[in-house]
């Protein structure tokens, strides 16, 4: 799947956003397409997306730009937001996918919220499911490889 993602710069987004993703074993067979690290027009890219997936956990004129040009080629839009936090309530007349995440939880969100994708497209993903062990041991060590 390719997913774009959206967020505020009002935090670290790369340590907190970015790397999760990145590192994650289980989402790398995802194409992820950041802000910081595109080099074609943001347009084109939300429009060569599966989803956009959008941090609204900060006010952002530039996420609230970027979600209405999604919503205009009809890409389903996935808004997380970080727990304690509180989302512009407009945003619920754009999307009814909501999810809040915490620091240790981040993955497993992205995780289901492409799972829901997929299961509202009628996508069945027998492969994901039947190999969810083994990718949950192949991540610990992975991530104890990282630290």
């Amino acid at each position: 799947m390719n997913i774009s993602i959206s967020h505020s710069t009002s935090f670290d987004f790369e340590k907190e956003l970015y790397e999760p993703i990145k590192k994650s074993f289980r989402l790398r067979k995802h194409n992820f397409f950041f802000p910081e690290d595109r080099v074609k027009n943001t347009r084109d890219v939300i429009k060569s997306c599966d989803i956009m997936i959008a941090d609204v956990s900060y006010p952002s004129t530039g996420t609230g730009i970027e979600i209405g040009w999604a919503s205009t080629v009809n890409k389903p839009i996935y808004c997380i937001y970080k727990k304690g936090k509180e989302y512009s309530f407009s945003l619920k007349f754009i999307t009814e996918n909501f999810y809040e995440y915490t620091e240790d939880n981040l993955t497993k969100v992205i995780e289901q919220i492409i799972r829901d994708y997929k299961k509202s497209c009628g996508i069945e993903d027998v492969l994901e499911e039947d190999s969810f062990e083994g990718n949950i041991l192949n991540e610990i060590i992975v991530d104890d490889i990282n630290d």
